[in-house]
């Protein structure tokens, strides 16, 4: 918006104006500034006394000093006026081009609004606003690159609500895919464990990225279809500080666009299980993090159920 108002036909025109005013400001300074230099300089080395056309000249120099003081004097003040007429001037003419670049803008930003944009600065907002969307819905595509649980309040109350709503029955719920980074062994040992949690009800499919992946995708994501409408959360890893930048877009175009670039990556990913079917792949990247998932107490049905599964 700037540029354009920097290029306005007005702004042009008063540039030429002001250039103009410069110049002849400048030549009549000039022209004081040299009579009274010369003037002086005549006085300083005695050639007014010499001069007979100028022999007059030296008794008035008092005289000639007050009035180039007083022209000096008066450009100030009507130069300093006219600056200030100038200003107003210029300002009501360039008032209306402002309107219509605001109103431009405020025309933008109505577009966002329709597309439903809405801002959050903590991981709370963002977090509360994304559970209870989830709650109600029949889909859920989320891509997962926060910590597991027990790391920050507000992502433990998200993954308590959203595993609640998945485990009742009778809800509206038909399928939640998640895909993770297991960047820790902590994750790894928690993703086992949730996926055998939630495996018998056959909505929740749980795929990972391969050890490549680890580090090169920084911008986490959830669509969410509910009531046949699309919401889009957008957001980096739960920051433990509370402080989380995030967006939710609730427009269907969207929606469907992120839907698209997550299966795709779903389809580059290896899947750990899918509604109640375990896939034995998903345990490699599981083990390759965290070995000593093989020795621990809890986990060692849960291995050899998914073992057991090509």
């Amino acid at each position: 918006m700037v540029p354009a108002l920097l290029r306005s036909p007005i702004l042009a025109t008063n540039r030429v104006r002001e250039a103009m005013k410069s110049k002849i400001e400048l030549i009549t300074m000039l022209v004081i500034g040299g009579i009274a230099a010369v003037v002086s300089l005549a006085d300083l080395f005695g050639l007014l006394d010499y001069m007979q056309a100028l022999s007059g000249v030296k008794e008035k120099i008092p005289v000639i000093t007050l009035l180039m003081t007083g022209l000096l004097t008066v450009y100030l003040v009507f130069e300093r006026r006219g600056t200030i007429d100038g200003m107003h001037k210029l300002l009501e003419k360039l008032m209306p081009h402002l309107d219509r670049k605001l109103d431009q803008a405020h025309s933008e930003l109505a577009q966002i609004s329709q597309h439903g944009a809405v801002f959050f600065d903590t991981a709370e907002t963002i977090l509360e606003k994304l559970a209870s969307t989830v709650v109600g819905s029949e889909s859920v595509w989320a891509l997962n690159l926060s910590g597991q649980r027990g790391e920050t309040p507000a992502l433990d109350d998200y993954f308590s609500r959203v595993q609640e709503y998945i485990l009742q029955q009778g809800t509206a719920l038909r399928s939640f895919k998640s895909l993770a980074n297991i960047e820790t062994p902590q994750k790894a040992k928690w993703i086992l464990m949730r996926a055998n949690e939630l495996l018998h009800t056959g909505k929740f499919s749980q795929a990972l990225f391969p050890n490549p992946y680890k580090g090169n995708i920084i911008l986490g994501f959830a669509v969410i279809k509910k009531r046949g409408r699309y919401s889009t959360f957008i957001f980096p890893p739960v920051n433990p500080s509370g402080l989380m930048d995030g967006i939710l877009f609730e427009d269907e175009k969207m929606g469907k666009v992120m839907v698209k670039y997550f299966e795709v990556a779903w389809a580059s990913a290896v899947v750990l299980h899918e509604g109640r079917r375990p896939n034995s792949q998903g345990l490699p990247l599981l083990l390759e993090v965290n070995p000593g998932i093989t020795t621990d107490n809890e986990l060692i049905s849960i291995l050899r159920q998914f073992e057991s599964q090509p």
